[in-house]
């Protein structure tokens, strides 16, 4: 029933995204360009793979940024969309391995979104099935009411 839904979480199983804790540092890419590193700090955890920073650009005063995706996102797949153009993406310095505890958020968010995904099948299963009941018994009903014919009048 949920085929796309089925499908969407298939696919962000094999696109996985580290979730920073706040504190971490991180670089954030303004407009998703990683040719144009910026220092940045996690602010605020908003969803898994997604982040609020504070960045600190040469040259300017520290800002904060919401909505901030990964840079693995989906999201950054689109061209010329405005998540990525007005919140840019985030990743870890160049070299530093993620920890395992960084994934945690989101394989959770898997998890929970599975087994809603397999809740919402067996409520609709259930439900199709009392349909098919009741359909079944108004039919039948149906044949039982039929009015018997009057004899014909000479």
């Amino acid at each position: 029933m949920n085929e796309v839904a089925w499908q969407n979480l298939e696919e962000d199983k094999q696109r996985r995204l580290p979730t920073a804790p706040i504190g971490w540092t991180v670089q954030w890419y303004p407009g998703g360009d990683v040719r144009q590193a910026v220092p940045a700090i996690v602010v605020a955890v908003e969803l898994p793979g997604r982040l609020k920073l504070k960045t600190f650009p040469g040259n300017s005063f520290p800002k904060d940024i919401a909505g901030v995706w990964h840079v693995k996102s989906k999201v950054h797949d689109k061209t010329h969309n405005q998540t990525t153009a007005h919140c840019g993406s985030w990743d870890y310095p160049p070299g530093q391995e993620v920890p395992k505890l960084h994934w945690k958020a989101y394989d959770e968010d898997l998890e929970r979104r599975e087994t809603m995904l397999m809740a919402a099948e067996d409520q609709a299963a259930r439900q199709t099935a009392q349909f098919q009941a009741k359909q079944t018994k108004k039919a039948q009903e149906a044949k039982k009411q039929l009015p018997e014919i009057l004899p014909a009048q000479t």
